[in-house]
């Protein structure tokens, strides 16, 4: 019963509302991920996401795609920007938009493994400036 009494204990913590953070760094890679842009990401919030095209043969090749090899076959298109993306949460942010439904986080594309950590560097440098850098 001792045990029985702590899960117990343990469900009722984990049931209490938590505080949210003062912000949100989301990274996403595909297309599912306008979800919490729209639902859950705040106006100090940021959402990265991957732009670009899918590989054409995803399953086909073994390893990670290099840096080069993603930028030689990326193209990115800005949130009701011109053009066209086939992969991740771009399109379907477009389309969001055209409904009427725009996120009120910041949202920043990354194409690249480079891009991201600069952009993550960058989210870092701005949450230190914000709370007198500790």
């Amino acid at each position: 019963t001792n045990d029985l009494q702590e899960g117990r204990r343990q469900q009722q913590r984990r049931r209490r509302p938590r505080p949210r953070p003062r912000q949100i760094v989301y990274i996403g890679d595909g297309a599912n991920d306008i979800c919490p842009a729209l639902n859950v990401l705040g106006k100090d919030d940021v959402l990265l996401v991957r732009g670009g095209v899918k590989r054409r043969e995803a399953n086909g090749r073994s390893g990670p795609e290099t840096d080069d090899e993603a930028r030689d076959r990326v193209e990115v298109v800005p949130v009701g920007g011109s053009g066209s993306s086939t992969f991740g949460a771009l399109p379907a942010l477009k389309r969001a938009a055209e409904n009427g439904d725009v996120p009120s986080c910041r949202v920043s594309v990354w194409r690249t493994g480079s891009e991201l950590r600069k952009l993550i560097g960058e989210c870092l440098e701005e949450a230190a400036a914000a709370s007198g850098g500790r």
